[in-house]
């Protein structure tokens, strides 16, 4: 249990005053409800479509089920859900409508940059927002102090929600797979401070329905010129109205897209359904695998394919040169518009190695060798390449994988020789001066000029830090043994404690599910009170104003000295006081520390206190103990409020509860197991899968506990295999099983017996 100590020294704070304002609070539409049962192949795209006469209304299912979904792409038969209606109406914000924006029409924008980094704009904002310039900073290091650290490392997301969906993808994937993995009683290891915002900024850019609309319209496209000489394709813009498809010459435009008045831009509504173009572009292969985001323009999101240009030369600021490197490397490494390539580092990013399709090279002898390996490799299997475009755009042959080589460092004119004569043959290289390509990126106080298509961006790029933060994410996710997860040694019980006993004092904040505090005086109206006050319960030695400011609000809505005492307010006055008359949340004390009283217990308390009992319980109150435990875990933790609240549970916290209640229920399943409880062996199970998704050991342990009824067995197998499917997006799903549980499952459907 987390033992807060008192303290009786206190100073009034000059904020307090403004905490007797009258509380505002803005009105809320509440949503009427139905539930739905989910049937096998349900998706949340498919159950909106259905019931709500709108797929985009996915998200109020998902954001009305967080404490069931994890994951909104795994779904299990079985499950309860609330479907959310609102006088029949989305309750979703529809973005803004941007006109079509052809390449012809680029002018230089607007860039207002900071005095620090003239490079890059201010302050994080989520990509629906649809501002054009979002910077996002990583600290340098990882520190508790709030003095500024003397540079800041940049992140320009915001707006790049194919970007940054990218990068959020493939850790999503990384993740899934070392869950399903990682053994019992460990959890992952922690990321640092500035890979946790980092991630955490990925996930406020991303915007995976256009991510998604992008990659499904360019395998649609690729489908439905199928047959007719393919175009040269330059690159793409993405804005929230429509895809602009930019081509080199007029062609013929494929059905359903719409062409400019010159031939030379095709145009796809967002209008048409999603659905059916994932349909269409199932099965195509991706026709444009190195295309990648350069940068903004009026808000929308500029990618150029890199195969059209087969050389691109960087010039001026150095800096910039290797962030935007960066930036491709990275993008490129984990893009979704790719089946698969190659991407060679020449003197930096030895970090993004941990990612399959990065490789490094130290210098530029090195990468001409590793191309031409690659050229007699590739002929030797496929024979001699045809041009890119056309072996991809509109065929499912075999066809050479594209490598992009990129050289951040300044060339000499014999390195730019070397590398222009290794160029063609799916090889693409963006080299700082790659002295006689066609194609030229040009760094200035304006930002970004590309020639010869006289296209002015503002650029974007990963800094070397942001890189070492995402390559940290990413072996982290990669990581299937963990650390040890430790859960506090507690006192043999003297009493029966059930899910209902609230035992860690007289309030309890819960966050094993939807955020909630039971025992205080009057309801919480204010949810930034609510995420106050769960902060400070698993905080004890409390927090200062600058750090309720950063850990409370978004970091690009910082909030006023009044809106912070106004919350702090309002989270003192529903909480009330104790039986001494004294508040729960008391005044801030001399050394401007917030911090709540003794008395206030958590449900992780006390899941942590039953773990803790059961362990010393080998018999039947042990069980108990371990159900009564499962019992508070009523979904994913620190649910039920908006996409911005809880970031400091993130990882860390999160992460810990979601592994304690994993190694419980597997704990619990064992134990009926050699019990002979086969039915609550089965419920332990299914009720880590509510939580932490697909999970090997869980299935185990159904698996066990079916072993005398062949059909289910198989049903399992069955769904963990489609589950699977669905997650690798991979036909051969089953092979991504260990080879443990498939001894297992032949064990189970042989009729040798398990037990004795």
């Amino acid at each position: 249990m987390f033992v807060l100590n008192e303290t009786k020294d206190s100073i009034e704070d000059p904020l307090e005053e403004l905490e007797d304002f009258e509380d505002f609070e803005d009105p809320v539409e509440e949503l009427e409800e139905f539930s739905v049962t989910v049937q096998e192949g349900d998706t949340l795209w498919g159950l909106a479509a259905h019931h709500l006469d709108d797929p985009q209304r996915w998200v109020d299912i998902f954001n009305s089920n967080q404490d069931v979904i994890q994951d909104p792409d795994v779904l299990l038969p079985g499950w309860e859900l609330q479907v959310p209606t609102l006088d029949g109406q989305p309750t979703v914000a529809q973005p803004p409508l941007h006109a079509v924006v052809e390449l012809a029409e680029y002018a230089p924008p607007e860039i207002h940059p900071s005095p620090e980094l003239a490079q890059h704009a201010s302050s994080v904002v989520p990509y629906a927002i649809a501002k054009p310039t979002v910077v996002a900073s990583v600290p340098l290091i990882d520190t508790e102090q709030h003095s500024a650290p003397s540079r800041q490392t940049m992140l320009a997301v915001g707006g790049l929600g194919v970007f940054a969906s990218s990068l959020g993808w493939v850790l999503a994937r990384l993740r899934r797979t070392q869950r399903r993995r990682l053994p019992n009683g460990r959890m992952p290891v922690p990321p640092s401070k500035s890979a946790v915002e980092l991630d955490q900024q990925l996930k406020a850019a991303s915007d995976p329905d256009s991510a998604l609309f992008l990659d499904a319209s360019l395998r649609v496209m690729s489908s439905r010129i199928a047959g007719t000489p393919p175009p040269n394709v330059i690159g793409a813009t993405l804005g929230p109205d429509s895809l602009s498809i930019h081509l080199s010459s007029p062609h013929e435009t494929p059905p359903g897209f719409q062409a400019s008045t010159d031939g030379m831009t095709w145009s796809l509504s967002r209008g048409n359904a999603l659905e059916s173009l994932l349909a269409e572009a199932d099965g195509v292969p991706a026709p444009l695998p190195t295309l990648f985001t350069v940068g903004m323009k009026d808000g929308n999101e500029c990618l150029l394919n890199l195969e059209h240009m087969v050389a691109l030369s960087l010039e001026g600021d150095s800096e910039a040169i290797v962030d935007l490197c960066s930036a491709i490397a990275t993008q490129l490494a984990s893009s979704h518009l790719a089946d698969d390539l190659t991407v060679m580092c020449v003197g930096f990013g030895q970090d993004l190695t941990v990612l399959e399709r990065v490789e490094y090279v130290p210098d530029v002898a090195s990468a001409v060798e590793r191309i031409g390996h690659y050229q007699r490799q590739s002929q030797a299997l496929l024979g001699r390449h045809p041009s890119p475009v056309e072996s991809r755009i509109g065929t499912c042959a075999d066809f050479w994988q594209p490598m992009v080589t990129l050289v951040p460092n300044r060339l000499s004119q014999e390195e730019a020789s070397l590398l222009l004569k290794a160029c063609g043959s799916s090889v693409c290289v963006v080299a700082n001066g790659l002295d006689g390509a066609a194609w030229v990126g040009q760094f200035d106080e304006d930002g970004l000029l590309i020639q010869p298509i006289g296209l002015r961006l503002q650029s974007h790029g990963l800094s070397g830090d942001a890189v070492a933060a995402f390559a940290q994410l990413a072996s982290a996710a990669k990581d299937t043994e963990g650390v040890m997860l430790t859960v506090p040694p507690s006192p043999q019980m003297q009493h029966d404690t059930s899910a209902e006993d609230p035992s860690g004092g007289e309030i309890e904040v819960r966050v094993m599910g939807t955020v909630d505090i039971v025992g205080t005086a009057r309801p919480f109206t204010s949810r930034r009170a609510l995420d106050l006050v769960a902060f400070l319960a698993f905080h004890p030695e409390g927090a200062d104003r600058d750090q309720l400011k950063a850990q409370i609000w978004p970091p690009d809505d910082p909030p006023s000295d009044s809106t912070l005492a106004n919350t702090v307010s309002r989270a003192r006055k529903a909480l009330g006081v104790n039986d001494n008359g004294e508040p729960y949340l008391p005044r801030v004390n001399s050394k401007g520390v917030y911090r709540l009283r003794t008395k206030i217990g958590t449900d992780v308390d006390r899941f942590e206190t039953l773990i803790s009992a059961a362990r010393n319980d080998p018999g039947e109150s042990g069980r108990k103990y371990l159900q009564s435990a499962l019992e508070l875990a009523r979904g994913t933790p620190f649910t039920g409020g908006a996409g911005d609240m809880y970031r400091w549970a993130d990882f860390g916290l999160r992460t810990q509860i979601e592994c304690l209640v994993d190694t419980a229920a597997h704990e619990l399943a064992r134990r009926c197991i050699d019990a002979g409880d086969f039915q609550e062996a089965g419920k332990a199970a299914m009720a880590s899968l509510r939580l932490v998704g697909v999970c090997e050991e869980c299935y185990r342990w159904r698996l066990l506990a079916a072993a005398e009824n062949p059909t289910e067995v198989r049903k399992i197998m069955a769904e963990l295999v489609n589950l699977l499917k669905r997650e690798s997006d991979q036909p051969e799903s089953d092979d991504l099983l260990s080879a443990d549980l498939l001894e297992l499952y032949e064990q189970l459907m042989s009729n040798r017996p398990l037990f004795k």
